[in-house]
C-alpha cells in the first residue's frame, strides 16, 4: 500500500426529504487509495473495469463529489465503476430507490428518508473498502417508519464478478 489510511472515509448519513437538491460530481484529484487501486487493476488478471471515486452519499439527492467539504470527506476510497458504483446490484441499485421514493406522489413534504453508507475495510491499515453496507428508512410524518431496504452489501468487485475486489 502507498498511500496512508488515515484520511479515508468512515461513514456518511442524510436525513432526505422535499425538496431536495443535486449534489456535484466527483472531482478529480487524490483521494486515499486512488494509486493503490490503479496498481491494483495494472495487474495482470484484473478485469479492464474502470476505476471512480463513489460518492457514499449520491450527488442525485445533494452528495457532494468534493474530495473534503467542511473537513468531511463524501468520497470513498476507490472502486470499480460497474460493480460497486452501477450495474446490478450495486450502489446506484438503492440510490434509484431513494430517488423514485422522494418522487412518489404519496412521498409528503414533512416525510424523510434516513440514509447511511459505510464502506467495510479489511482492517484499520486498508485504503481501499471491500465493499459498502448501505442502509435506507422511510419515516412518515405521522411516525410510522420501515425499512427502504436495509444492511445491503455491497461488494467492491468488477461487473458483480465476485473476483478481484478492490479492498486491500
Amino acid at each position: 500500500m502507498s498511500s496512508p489510511a488515515g484520511e479515508r472515509a468512515a461513514v456518511a448519513q442524510a436525513c432526505l426529504g422535499k425538496p431536495y437538491v443535486e449534489g456535484s460530481d466527483a472531482a478529480n484529484g487524490d483521494i486515499t487509495g486512488w494509486q493503490d487501486a490503479k496498481d491494483f487493476a495494472a495487474l495482470p488478471g484484473v478485469p479492464t473495469a474502470g476505476l471512480a471515486r463513489c460518492h457514499l452519499i449520491a450527488n442525485t439527492f445533494g452528495g457532494t463529489g468534493q474530495v473534503k467539504d467542511g473537513g468531511l470527506t463524501n468520497l470513498t476510497p476507490p472502486c470499480w465503476q460497474v460493480g460497486m458504483n452501477t450495474g446490478t446490484p450495486s450502489m446506484r441499485t438503492h440510490e434509484i430507490e431513494v430517488v423514485n421514493e422522494l418522487k412518489s406522489d404519496d412521498f409528503g413534504p414533512n416525510d424523510s428518508i434516513f440514509y447511511e453508507v459505510t464502506p467495510v475495510y479489511e482492517s484499520a491499515d486498508s485504503t481501499i473498502p471491500v465493499g459498502v453496507k448501505m442502509t435506507g428508512t422511510l419515516a412518515r410524518a405521522n411516525g410510522w417508519s420501515h425499512p427502504a431496504f436495509d444492511d445491503e452489501y455491497i461488494p467492491n468487485t468488477p461487473a458483480n464478478t465476485g473476483s478481484s475486489n478492490l479492498g486491500n
